[in-house]
């Protein structure tokens, strides 16, 4: 009966554009709420800030590291894959690391 009886043609063409918007509205509410949740998600991360913050905490970090001789991270990194069991790492577990003062394993976990 379609395009046979007008009252029918236009109530099937309605439905089915009124239901295209219906569904299209229900996967763009979607979408939004999981981009607005990912976006706080992002803004509240310390790990991703402005690009001038960035180089600031980079130029502090490389400052640190020379004022108090921390080793490099990829040592640091290496000696704390060593204590996988371990919970929590503390100044005698970062000994490993390198040659590096009590002082200066101490400085690097209060700045951590």
């Amino acid at each position: 009966n379609f395009g046979a009886e007008i009252e029918y043609t236009v109530f099937v063409l309605t439905f089915i554009f009124m239901m295209y918007f219906f569904v299209l509205n229900f996967l763009l509410a979607i979408v939004v709420e999981s981009y607005l949740a990912v976006k706080k998600l992002v803004e509240e991360s310390e790990a991703e800030q402005a690009f001038f913050a960035d180089v600031a905490d980079l130029a502090k970090l490389t400052h640190l590291r020379l004022r108090h001789r921390w080793p490099s991270p990829h040592c640091i990194l290496r000696a704390l894959e060593q204590q996988r069991g371990r919970t929590t790492a503390g100044i005698d577990t970062l000994e490993s690391a390198g040659n590096w003062s009590r002082d200066s394993r101490k400085e690097f976990l209060l700045h951590y």
